[in-house]
């Protein structure tokens, strides 16, 4: 995850766009594989939900196969065509670690490693992906999230405070029937921690300062909106 990012930022744009053009072959494909066990339409189907091509993704092409009746919800949808080895998977082409990291710092933003506990890795391999992740520019970590238990919580409120990496938070949030918890509904940071948005308060010019701003934030918004690096560039 990239915070407090120039979002007009040639290099980072460039390789968002690279992204977003990937969508559309990995969702051709992902229809070709449903069609392959008898489902019609698909792609046609995840655009109703995307609106364009080049946002298609996963969650689309599940929310069309509950629409049409194939499964109860999105999580079966996932269980039993959408994930590796299932027909209606395709592999994404995500840009390296190191490249990642690179856009984001150059874009003047804080690299955060996202909810760690859902990569199902041994000892040795997240070791070595914490490590690649430090020596990439990455300077925070994911530690309170819906995907996470209290046990991991834990355990990775200790990984930063030994790598003196800042702390963020998120509840993957993606809609009322779809998400592990509610907004708001997170617990509070672990103590002794730094949190990320610490780290971008220099990052951010408050939107509320641009003269007449129409999306100036309330007093009760700001603490939320320093934290999400809302800028005069976004005005």
């Amino acid at each position: 995850v990239g915070l407090g990012v120039d979002s007009e930022h040639p290099g980072l744009r460039a390789l968002l766009q690279h992204h977003r053009n990937s969508r559309i072959p990995r969702a051709q494909a992902m229809a070709a594989g449903l069609a392959a066990v008898g489902i019609a339409d698909a792609y046609a189907g995840a655009l109703q939900y995307a609106g364009q091509p080049e946002q298609l993704s996963r969650t689309h092409f599940a929310r069309h196969l509950v629409a049409i009746g194939r499964c109860a919800t999105v999580a079966e949808v996932f269980r039993h065509y959408l994930v590796p080895g299932k027909p209606g998977y395709a592999p994404h082409g995500w840009a390296a670690l190191h490249d990642g990291i690179a856009q984001i710092v150059a874009a003047g933003g804080v690299a955060v490693l996202a909810h760690p506990g859902r990569y199902k890795l041994e000892r040795l391999p997240m070791q070595i992906l914490l490590d690649r992740f430090a020596q990439s520019g990455g300077q925070a970590i994911e530690v309170t999230t819906s995907a996470h238990t209290p046990a991991q919580t834990h355990s990775y409120a200790a990984l930063a405070r030994a790598r003196g990496w800042a702390a963020s938070c998120g509840s993957d949030f993606h809609s009322p029937a779809e998400s592990r918890c509610a907004l708001g509904s997170l617990p509070p940071l672990p103590s002794g921690l730094t949190p990320v948005w610490q780290l971008l308060g220099p990052r951010i010019v408050a939107c509320f300062s641009c003269n007449g701003c129409k999306h100036a934030p309330s007093p009760r918004q700001l603490p939320v909106w320093h934290a999400l690096g809302r800028c005069s560039k976004i005005c």
